[in-house]
Order: C-alpha cells, then structure tokens, then sequence
C-alpha cells in the first residue's frame, strides 16, 4: 500500500476560492450549504484562508500570514489639503474581522511638488476602538523627524519632504477594530499647502491579525 505522502497527486486545502472579499461574502459561484460548514475558502487577492462557520454564508479568517496591498498600474496623486485614502493602500469590505486586533506596517514612496511638503494618516471607516500609528520619514534630504498619532483621521502633524525631494516614508502601528460590521482601513495623504503629493507604484501595505 503507497503512502499519503508518496502519491503524486497535490491536494489543495480549500473547497472554495473567490477573487475578492465581496465574492466570498455572497458565496459567489457556489451554493452553500449545512454540509460545506466547517470547510476551507481561499479569497485570492489577497492570498487568505477562511472558514465557513454558517451556509448565509458567514466566515472566519484563518489566523497566520498578512494581508497585502499596493499601489499599482499608477502612481496615487492629490492636490488637496484633506487627507484622502491612497488608491491600492486600502482593504476591502470584509477583509478584517470585527472586534479584532491588528499590527499595520505601510512603505511609501513619496514625492512632493514643492518646499511645503507632504502629510499623512490613517483611517478606518468604522470608528475603531483604539488606532495608533507611528512616522518615519524625511523632512528636508538627510534629516529625519519621526512622531505618534492616536487618533483615526487625523494628519501626523509634521510636513515631509520640504526639500521637494522623493524619499521613504514608513509608517506602522496598530488597531482594534469596533464591533460595528464591515471595518475599511486605509493609509491617506494630503500636500500641503499647495501642489501635488505623490505615492509611487510599489508601496505597500499589509496587515496582520494578531487576537484569534
């Protein structure tokens, strides 16, 4: 008798895949039933694994590996002195749980136009129970200024890049998502003053779930 292990066949762990959040909440393509619960579904654009808990259907992330987002096909741009979400820097509707903990960490390539510089934040669309974030980054080339916000929405009060450079911004913090259903999280920019804050193809940010 061959062994489990010696056979050629791979076996896959999910019974379902969708392509986005919004695919594996209606349960598209499948009918699901009493019978599928308990079983495995991989959402591919963001390579995660959840578990079918009710055939309505309702989900559960399996805990490990991070949830990744970045800026592609352009570079995000704006003109305001608003902060406005990063297109690609964004999770989707039911990515992350509710009442649940995270570590966040984001990258950016960051330009702006003129000497006033660049801001940025973060914010999530259900007012979290606790959020925090942590800057890096330069102000004018060569000199770094770092600092904390703890407040959802709200512009870390130091401008960067006032030499009108192109350099690194890192961000990082955590938060805990409200009980209120369907939490988005999102890195934000404005430009100062006036002109064009811009974050380059290739920035990135990812999150990871850290209550179980």
């Amino acid at each position: 008798m061959s062994r489990h292990q010696d056979q050629t066949a791979n076996h896959v762990i999910e019974s379902f895949s969708f392509a986005t959040a919004a695919a594996r909440i209606l349960g598209t393509g499948y009918t699901l039933a009493a019978a599928d619960i308990g079983r495995v579904a991989l959402q591919s654009d963001n390579n995660t694994y959840w578990r079918l808990l009710s055939a309505t259907p309702t989900w559960q992330q399996i805990a490990a590996g991070w949830l990744e987002y970045r800026v592609t096909a352009s570079n995000a741009t704006t003109t305001g002195q608003t902060l406005v979400d990063i297109t690609g820097l964004v999770t989707a509707s039911g990515d992350l749980a509710v009442s649940t903990d995270y570590y966040w960490e984001a990258f950016l390539k960051c330009t702006s136009s003129s000497a006033a510089g660049c801001q940025y934040g973060i914010n999530c669309t259900v007012a979290p129970t606790q959020i925090n974030a942590t800057y890096e980054g330069e102000t004018t080339a060569n000199t770094i200024s770092n600092g904390r916000t703890n407040a959802n929405n709200t512009a870390f009060g130091t401008a960067f890049l006032t030499g009108s450079q192109t350099a690194p911004v890192y961000m990082w913090g955590w938060l805990t998502t409200a009980a209120g259903a369907g939490p988005i999280f999102s890195v934000r920019h404005l430009k100062t003053t006036s002109g064009t804050s811009t974050v380059a193809i290739g920035s990135s940010l990812r999150l990871r779930r850290l209550s179980v």
